[in-house]
């Protein structure tokens, strides 16, 4: 079943057992005004950054580019950009079990160009656990423009970068 799919039925459940009891919080990857989002490096999966948690934290903590969920079911979806690699995907990583919770989409990113990589999960769980939004590439960042390749900063405000919404949905 997919995950929209999964979702849709739950929340139908949930709201028809009148159990539904959504919280939504936010882990991004802030840096000041003109910082830029960081270099990449081929192969393996990579941590994103994330060192902001927003929202509603009843039922979260971050800590190390890491978010512990409290028992329960939740959504989560995460973006961020990647450029100048041959490849790059995302994914939301289960750092409790050690392993990918799902992966997400992909591409390719020519030249000075961006791409918005997406993953998305739902998860059930009954002990609290620990996830990650993860990314790889197909090659490592280079030239002069390496820093830039998870994020172009401007001089304008708080940059944002990688952003993670985890909605609990029980």
């Amino acid at each position: 079943m997919s995950f929209l799919r999964k979702l849709n039925r739950l929340v139908k459940d949930m709201t028809a057992q009148k159990k539904l009891n959504i919280g939504v919080a936010y882990c991004k990857h802030h840096e000041s005004a003109g910082t830029y989002g960081g270099a990449t490096s081929s192969g393996d999966w990579r941590a994103r950054t994330l060192n902001t948690l927003e929202g509603d934290t009843s039922f979260i903590s971050l800590s190390g580019n890491y978010f512990t969920l409290a028992p329960g079911k939740y959504a989560i979806e995460g973006f961020g950009p990647i450029s100048r690699s041959d490849g790059c995907q995302s994914a939301i990583y289960n750092s409790t079990d050690g392993a990918i919770e799902s992966v997400g989409t992909g591409g390719t990113v020519p030249d000075a160009n961006y791409v918005t990589s997406y993953a998305m999960a739902y998860v059930d769980i009954a002990i609290p656990k620990a996830y990650g939004f993860f990314y790889r590439t197909g090659s490592s960042s280079g030239g002069g423009d390496a820093i830039r390749a998870l994020g172009f900063a401007n001089v304008w405000t708080t940059e944002v970068y990688a952003q993670v919404k985890i909605t609990k949905l029980a």
